[in-house]
């Protein structure tokens, strides 16, 4: 189990890698509309964070 973890821990490194590679040069790989880029965006996207706890709750913004 822990060798599957590390292995997917080393495609995220890779591919966010690679992903960076390609927004650098958008024009290069097609355009901002080739599933190139978008898979790119979509890497990205999911690497950032999701920021949750009590001073992100609904109730604290309706205060």
């Amino acid at each position: 189990m822990m060798a599957r973890q590390t292995a997917a821990a080393r495609y995220d490194v890779d591919n966010m890698a690679a992903a960076r590679l390609i927004l650098a040069h958008i024009d290069h790989h097609g355009g901002p509309d080739s599933l190139m880029v978008r898979w790119a965006r979509l890497v990205v996207a999911r690497a950032v964070p999701k920021i949750e706890g009590p001073l992100f709750s609904e109730r604290r913004r309706a205060a």
